[in-house]
């Protein structure tokens, strides 16, 4: 008796399981109209965003917008992948030259420069509504081109160097908020969600090229406190295109 309940047990489950395949491969030929309706939906989309996009360039006022305003992204992205991220490897060497273990101040490194990033997300928006969007982003530019190089100008002191690192993770990751807050605010309805993705995504494309040469980069210039001197320059860069990208948005309604 028990064998023959364990064949019936297998022979119901096989019965179950080919159903279940049967029904899957049925699947598109039973929901072909529900499919049918999600292609056009994804096509009428797909044109929409080609649509948008080329409305970004279209329209000269539009398009000298939005290549200052990638200026001013390149700036923020590019000066945090090619001076800020080598902050921990560098208290790392500072402590090991001091007779440290390494993984302590790397890692602490890392927190505090996180913290003073969280301190700056903050400030970013409180700033923003009080002085308003341009002047606090230019603050941030300013303040992110005399910051980025100090880390690598310590090389004795760890406390100071843990110090100067929280600072310059308030700058030059605190700064990512402006494209949060003011790109919204500088497009008008129909582009809005195109121009602001497009801004804050493309720059991280350009910026994925620093990984690949950061080595040879570090080494031709003898170091990296010499490429994080050279690199914090694009924040003046930033802060040159900030006045004439777009106009002031503080209080201001939407553009319709």
């Amino acid at each position: 008796m028990p064998a023959l309940r364990r064949r019936a047990t297998v022979a119901v489950l096989a019965a179950v399981a080919w159903s279940m395949v049967l029904h899957l491969a049925l699947f598109p030929v039973h929901n072909d109209r529900v499919l049918r309706r999600m292609l056009h939906a994804f096509e009428a989309r797909a044109r929409a965003v080609g649509d948008a996009a080329a409305d970004l360039f279209a329209a000269p006022d539009l398009r000298r917008r939005t290549l200052l305003l990638l200026v001013m992204s390149l700036a923020t992205v590019v000066g945090y992948w090619g001076v800020s991220t080598w902050v921990p490897q560098y208290a790392g060497q500072v402590a090991t030259r001091a007779g440290y273990a390494t993984g302590g101040w790397d890692a602490l490194a890392g927190v505090l420069y996180s913290v003073g990033a969280i301190a700056g997300y903050l400030v970013v928006g409180m700033l923003a509504d009080l002085w308003g969007r341009k002047p606090t982003i230019a603050l941030f530019f300013a303040g992110s081109a005399l910051v980025a190089p100090a880390p690598f100008l310590i090389d004795d002191n760890l406390v100071l160097l843990m110090t100067v690192t929280t600072i310059n993770g308030f700058f030059t990751l605190g700064q990512f908020a402006w494209m949060v807050v003011y790109l919204p605010e500088v497009y008008p309805t129909a582009v809005r969600a195109t121009g602001a993705a497009l801004v804050f995504n493309s720059a991280r494309y350009l910026a994925a090229i620093g990984p690949l040469v950061a080595g040879w980069v570090v080494i031709s210039l003898g170091g990296i406190a010499h490429v994080a001197a050279l690199m914090s320059v694009i924040y003046l860069l930033g802060l040159a295109a900030t006045p004439l990208a777009a106009p002031e948005t503080r209080g201001q309604p939407l553009p319709p």
